[in-house]
């Protein structure tokens, strides 16, 4: 039986030995600022997608919301998942606004 789906999960902080180079910067309660693990996975999955020549969905599902899902898009997924963002409030204006997103991005599948 072979798998046709994965689940990726990514603790804060994880992988920052496969970042280049640590800034050493702390923030202001003096914890270290560390490197963005998406960016490393989403452009590993990619490369890795496009070697083997396959084509994916990507689910983003958690803290979606009319502000932040232009970068999710862009970050390739292209299966979204709102909630909050969309039944808290005028359920009708918040659809028309992640619309107006959705109507103004080509996703590309990977």
């Amino acid at each position: 039986h072979q798998r046709k789906h994965a689940v990726i999960v990514v603790a804060e902080g994880a992988g920052q030995d496969l970042l280049s180079g640590s800034s050493g910067e702390t923030d202001p309660s003096g914890n270290p600022i560390l490197g963005d693990i998406g960016d490393f996975l989403r452009d590993s999955i990619k490369k890795y997608l496009k070697e083997q020549h396959l084509s994916t969905d990507i689910q983003v599902d958690g803290g979606i919301y009319q502000h932040n899902v232009q970068a999710v898009l862009e970050a390739g997924a292209n299966v979204i998942v709102a909630g909050t963002a969309v039944f808290k409030g005028v359920i009708s204006e918040n659809i028309k606004e992640f619309q107006t997103v959705f109507d103004n991005y080509h996703v590309e599948r990977l």
